[in-house]
């Protein structure tokens, strides 16, 4: 596993997920909100900048980071993740076409008040959860099989990349 210079010392591996390999721990966060974590798992099939985008979009509507908390910049996360400042600038854009995040030139970008009861995310999520279960559906999933993984997820607690 990789993590950044700024590792909590108290966390020697990745509490989410055994197939994380970089996880960002921001030295101001952990001052200001407790443990800010990004979880990349670099063997996902989930791309990189849709791991960040989850993420950041669950803390927030977790209630994790709140309205106007200040996220780590665009080049900082980058850096710190070892990715390249598009993949991080990729996710940032898509954030802020959501209305999950802002920005304000020279100040950096922050939780949206929009965030946690955002109808776009909440129709977008849906249709993927039909699309989903529609697939499980046709490749002989039961109901009981379906509702049970559900109730797996939501009691794990999984975040961003499945």
């Amino acid at each position: 596993m990789y993590t950044t210079p700024f590792q909590f010392p108290s966390i020697t591996h990745c509490l989410l997920t055994p197939l994380c390999h970089l996880c960002y721990h921001s030295s101001e966060f952990l001052r200001r909100k407790g443990d800010f974590m990004l979880h990349i798992d670099i063997r996902s099939r989930t791309p990189i900048f849709e791991q960040i985008k989850n993420q950041i979009t669950e803390l927030a509507v977790s209630g994790a980071l709140k309205p106007h908390d200040g996220i780590p910049s665009i080049r900082a996360l980058a850096h710190d993740l070892k990715l390249n400042v598009n993949t991080v600038k990729r996710a940032f854009a898509e954030l802020e076409g959501a209305g999950v995040i802002y920005t304000l030139a020279g100040r950096g970008s922050f939780i949206a008040e929009t965030a946690v009861d955002n109808a776009h995310l909440k129709t977008k999520a849906m249709a993927e959860i039909k699309t989903a279960v529609a697939i499980g559906r046709a490749n002989g999933l039961t109901l009981d099989a379906v509702i049970e993984e559900v109730r797996n997820i939501y009691g794990e607690g999984r975040i961003g990349n499945a």
